[in-house]
């Protein structure tokens, strides 16, 4: 019998005692959610240029984006998100609660984070923001990001497609304890 103490998984101590929040383990980021299976569902987005796909929603989901593929969570991101990392989202529905986690490598070939907009009406960008997460890491892109959220929810010139004139709808951050009146009813609504 070992008398070694238990090792950390992956070298690194991580709390997941907190409802919603995202944590660091060596070169990986995990989110940990749960949600209540009234709330608006959680879906997984991808952007494919020409409009938006959603991924087909199942009780027990796991999925992968591929680095480089604009993506969203609905009622979860009120952005579109581009990584040169990838991302693996699981999604169960238990009798309690919804409950998603999300994987995110940050390795040696993790370099950026953007988000930007697409125009509801023609799928122009809208205010593109990227962050380089190859410097100041991809936790701190996470606590970041409401910061573009928060600019562009403030300057309607960011929000109207210069293409055709459409006006985006307000967006939100990632964690709805943050969300303001008003992101919180965007977050309702998209």
């Amino acid at each position: 019998m070992s008398t070694s103490p238990q090792l950390p998984v992956l070298g690194f101590d991580f709390p997941l005692d907190a409802p919603n929040g995202w944590h660091e383990a060596n070169r990986y980021l995990l989110y940990t959610g749960h949600f209540a299976l009234d709330a608006p569902p959680i879906a997984l987005q991808e952007w494919l240029g020409s409009g938006v796909e959603t991924v087909p929603m199942r009780e027990r989901q796991l999925s992968m984006v591929p680095a480089g593929t604009p993506h969203r969570l609905t009622h979860l991101s009120g952005f579109w998100r581009t990584s040169d990392a990838d991302l693996i989202v699981l999604r169960a529905v238990l009798p309690e609660a919804l409950y998603v986690c999300l994987y995110v490598s940050s390795g040696p070939t993790h370099h950026y984070d953007r988000i930007c907009w697409y125009c509801n009406e023609c799928g122009a960008t809208l205010a593109p923001w990227t962050y380089n997460v190859e410097r100041y890491g991809a936790l701190s892109f996470w606590n970041k990001v409401l910061e573009p959220v928060r600019a562009f929810n403030a300057d309607e010139a960011q929000r109207t497609c210069q293409a055709c004139g459409a006006v985006h709808p307000l967006a939100y951050g990632f964690e709805a304890a943050d969300d303001t009146t008003e992101e919180r009813a965007a977050r309702a609504g998209w």
